[in-house]
């Protein structure tokens, strides 16, 4: 017999006002809505729903809130494979999200201000992050090796530690808008990247090492006024065996 589960909360938000939820039916899905008002409304549904096994059928999450931190019942649906996070409030990730093992995608549309280093996601495959505040990269995304694409943008950081290197399966990065002012010579060590998107960064060169990046078919460096590529490089970067596009 196959169970069908499909709990959703539409929510809208407006300036000063309580979030407006919607409960309707459809698959394994959630849609949170949650601010001061209705907090402990929706802290019951979701123990009524640890209770009657529902909360194990959910397979995606998204979570609308203005509040400042993460709703602790969230980590309750341990069985998602995805997670968006849409918060007005500004949030921080903390070991509690180790509870999501077989978390597969992570979006971010939130001012986040730390990672925990004690976070070890080794399903994940795509993570989305805007508006990270740190000046450091978090360090702690090298160890999640199943990662396929990275894409965080609007952050503060300098610098990419060379520890990316331990992504070996990362098909596409996007670090556009941020802060970067240089890249390690470890990236080319990524044989399977195929995106590199550094816009809108303080890049003043390329490593070499970019030339080793064989699988590359797209290199974004649009908005890097202090950038400067040599021609060797140019030439090189062409040459690359399935490269198609260099948008400078």
């Amino acid at each position: 017999m196959k169970y069908v589960f499909y709990f959703l909360l539409i929510t809208t938000f407006t300036a000063n006002a309580q979030i407006d939820t919607i409960l309707q039916l459809g698959d394994d899905a959630i849609s949170i809505g949650i601010d001061e008002n209705n907090y402990h409304i929706i802290e019951s549904e979701v123990k009524r729903m640890i209770t009657n096994g529902a909360a194990k059928r959910v397979s995606l999450l998204t979570v609308n809130s203005n509040i400042d931190s993460l709703p602790f019942f969230i980590f309750e649906f341990t069985e998602i494979k995805e997670l968006h996070i849409n918060s007005t409030g500004i949030i921080s990730l903390e070991e509690s999200f180790n509870k999501f093992r077989h978390l597969v995608q992570l979006r971010i549309n939130s001012p986040l201000c730390s990672i925990s280093d004690k976070i070890i996601l080794d399903s994940i495959e795509n993570l989305h992050i805007v508006k990270y505040s740190s000046m450091i990269f978090p360090k702690v995304i090298c160890s999640w090796k199943q990662l396929r694409e990275v894409d965080i943008q609007g952050s503060l950081f300098t610098r990419i530690p060379k520890e990316i290197d331990n992504l070996q399966n990362l098909l596409v990065i996007n670090f556009s808008d941020n802060k970067l002012n240089q890249l390690p010579d470890e990236i080319g060590e990524l044989k399977h990247l195929e995106v590199l998107s550094i816009g809108d960064n303080d890049l003043k060169t390329l490593p070499n090492s970019i030339c080793r990046l064989t699988k590359l078919r797209e290199l974004y460096i649009l908005n890097n006024p202090k950038l400067k590529i040599t021609e060797t490089q140019r030439e090189c970067i062409k040459s690359l065996p399935v490269f198609k596009t260099l948008f400078e």
